[in-house]
C-alpha cells in the first residue's frame, strides 16, 4: 500500500500521519518476517487511535458538523481491528485477509471521508 496523491486531504498534519499509517501496514508483512508482527500490530493500533484522536479534535475545533458520525466510524475501525488482530494471533483469520481489510479500508476511509470532510471545512475557509 503505497502513499499517493489521491490520498492528501489538504491539511498537513493529517496527510503526514495518514502517511505514517501506509507506511506502517506496508511494514507488516517485514514484520510478519522477523517475527515481531504481535508488536507491529501493537503499535499499528496504537498510531490509529492516536491519530483519530488527533483528527477529532482538528474536526472539533473546526466545528464540523459530521463529527459523532466521523468519530463513529473510527471507533467502529478500532473495534474491528482489535478483533482481526485476536482472531489472527489466535490462528483464526489468515494475514493476508487483515492486510487488505486494513489496507482497503484506510484508503476508503481518507478518499471518501476524510477528503469530504476537508473539503466542507475548506469550503468554509475557517479550519485552522
Amino acid at each position: 500500500m503505497l502513499w499517493n496523491d489521491t490520498l492528501r486531504t489538504g491539511n498537513p498534519g493529517i496527510d503526514f500521519q495518514h502517511e505514517e499509517l501506509c507506511w506502517l501496514i506496508d511494514e507488516l508483512q517485514e514484520a510478519r518476517t522477523k517475527g515481531n508482527l504481535a508488536a507491529a500490530l501493537d503499535f499499528l493500533v496504537s498510531y490509529t487511535r492516536t491519530h483519530f484522536r488527533d483528527e477529532e479534535s482538528f474536526m472539533e475545533t473546526n466545528g464540523y458538523a459530521g463529527l459523532t458520525e466521523h468519530r463513529d466510524k473510527h471507533r467502529e475501525f478500532i473495534a474491528t481491528v482489535v478483533d482481526f488482530q485476536a482472531d489472527f494471533l489466535g490462528g483464526r483469520l489468515e494475514f493476508q485477509t487483515l492486510l487488505d481489510f486494513l489496507g482497503s479500508w484506510l484508503v476508503d476511509h481518507i478518499q471518501q471521508v476524510d477528503i469530504t470532510m476537508m473539503k466542507e471545512l475548506e469550503a468554509r475557509r475557517d479550519w485552522q
